[in-house]
């Protein structure tokens, strides 16, 4: 401040310069911590188209003063940003800042400008010899623009399931990612049956990933088989109005749609009329809507012995049945009779729907069974082999 006051007097002389308009650059910020440039200065003449999300440095090249320091004052004014309304806390209001320098070197004017989307950034440079507001939209003033066009785009890597059962060789990434865009992070978002909203983004019957806070630059997890679809967009954090954190992003990518299936299995079995001749076994699916009329087998073995790769079974029935709209498929089995205690287990294999790939549930049903009934069996309870 006492800078700012001693530069002002001698600005007062009568040997100060008069001034011009400024000639105005613009480089690049990183909007991390350190917020160090991240390009060269850029002349403004020419209104450049930038793709870059990170941040915006004004500058304008100093003039003569006539004054020791070759001391002088300028404004950023913010005059345009994409959503026609600037969150801009550190250029508001525009305020005439001292600066010091030789004369033709490009300085920085006002604080860094954060990115705010895709579109034109407008602003003006004032110059003049007082601190306060009294350079602001003086004589010396020079107008420019700069256009920001940063475009995010998801990308599908491999085939997601919903439940797989057998992991894939070498563990390689399978799901949406997006390029992280220059200066910023790519940021993903996912619906099942999805709508595209106004702003571009999509909701739906599941929506991943369930954390809101972006960057979201991976989606790997898709609850549910069925019809997906996928936007991206590029985010950077910044600051609201009030100096809060927050985040500001490009518009959201036209949506990405494909189709997530799934490795069958089962979640629940239940033995309706254990003590019957012919208890019902009672064969729930993962996910009832995309199982739904697919049909299923039932296969029944006996435990015979163990041996070196686990244990042997015998054959006993196969029985058939299939999955109905809520997701359940019946078999009607022939109840062992045994004494004092036989051991048993029971596989369900699916034959396949649209959405739920056939194959055989990865969990043994494990059973024992005495002269009156048929039972499950924790596995600790099991012949160990």
């Amino acid at each position: 401040m006492l800078l700012g006051i001693c530069a002002s007097l001698l600005l007062a002389s009568p040997a100060s310069a008069a001034f011009t308009a400024p000639e105005l650059f613009v480089r690049l910020q990183r909007a991390d911590i350190t917020h160090e440039p991240a390009s060269d200065w850029m002349p403004l003449a020419a209104a450049p188209r930038l793709d870059y999300i990170g941040g915006f440095q004004i500058g304008y090249r100093l003039q003569p003063t006539g004054v020791n320091g070759n001391f002088q004052t300028a404004a950023l004014s913010i005059t345009g940003v994409p959503d026609g309304q600037p969150t801009q806390p550190s250029n508001t209001p525009p305020y005439c800042v001292g600066k010091n320098g030789t004369e033709g070197t490009i300085t920085p004017v006002g604080s860094e400008i954060q990115f705010e989307g895709d579109g034109t950034y407008s602003f003006s440079v004032s110059l003049g010899n007082t601190t306060g507001t009294g350079c602001v939209g003086g004589p010396a003033t020079t107008a420019a623009s700069f256009t920001v066009d940063v475009h995010v785009a998801p990308q599908l890597a491999g085939e997601p399931l919903a439940f797989r059962a057998k992991p894939l060789p070498g563990d390689p990434f399978v799901g949406i990612r997006a390029a992280d865009p220059p200066g910023g992070y790519g940021d993903n978002s996912c619906a099942l049956d999805a709508t595209v909203q106004p702003d571009g983004s999509v909701t739906g019957q599941r929506v991943v990933p369930d954390d809101p806070e972006p960057p979201r630059q991976t989606v790997i997890t898709f609850p549910e088989p069925g019809n997906w679809a996928c936007v991206s967009r590029g985010v950077v954090e910044g600051v609201n109005d009030s100096f809060e954190r927050t985040f500001l992003g490009t518009p959201w990518s036209a949506p990405l749609r494909f189709e997530v299936h799934s490795d069958f299995r089962r979640v629940r079995t239940t033995i309706i009329g254990p003590r019957k001749t012919r208890p019902t076994f009672d064969v729930k699916a993962e996910f009832p809507s995309a199982s739904a009329g697919g049909k299923a087998t039932l296969k029944f073995v006996r435990f015979v012995r163990c041996r070196r790769s686990g244990y042997l079974f015998k054959k006993v029935a196969n029985y058939k049945g299939a999955f109905d709209a809520k997701g359940h498929a019946k078999f009607r089995v022939k109840r062992p009779r045994k004494t004092p205690l036989g051991y048993y287990a029971a596989t369900v294999s699916f034959r396949g729907t649209h959405f739920v790939r056939a194959g055989t549930d990865p969990s043994l049903i494990l059973l024992a069974a005495t002269k009156r009934a048929i039972k499950f069996v924790k596995p600790r309870n099991y012949p160990r082999c």
